[in-house]
């Protein structure tokens, strides 16, 4: 008995039949178009590829550096995502895509 298991990979670092296990979109580099390649999320980082808002930001940038725990403050800052490079076509940086709001 032979058993065929398709072997091919689109350059995310996944293979398909991982992608089919994972419920991940094999001809898609970005599935959840967060930005971070699905071998990346599923590998390294440990996050879900098929879901943008597991994704982990960096750490967050502020100008506060301290503050009176007594009182009511407002930190403001950005939260930094390097574009990371599209690894089907290393010219190419992955572009974050609007996904619909979950209700």
């Amino acid at each position: 008995m032979h058993i065929w298991i398709p072997m091919i990979q689109i350059k995310d670092g996944l293979f398909d039949f991982v992608e089919w296990q994972i419920k991940t979109d094999s001809t898609d580099v970005d599935t959840d178009g967060d930005g971070v390649p699905d071998g990346q999320e599923f590998l390294d980082d440990n996050t879900l590829p098929n879901d943008a808002s597991d994704y982990l930001p960096s750490k967050p940038l502020t100008d506060v550096t301290a503050y009176d725990g007594s009182k009511d403050v407002t930190v403001t800052g950005t939260v930094s995502k390097p574009l990371i490079a599209d690894p089907s076509d290393t010219s190419k940086l992955l572009q974050l895509r609007m996904l619909p709001q979950a209700t």
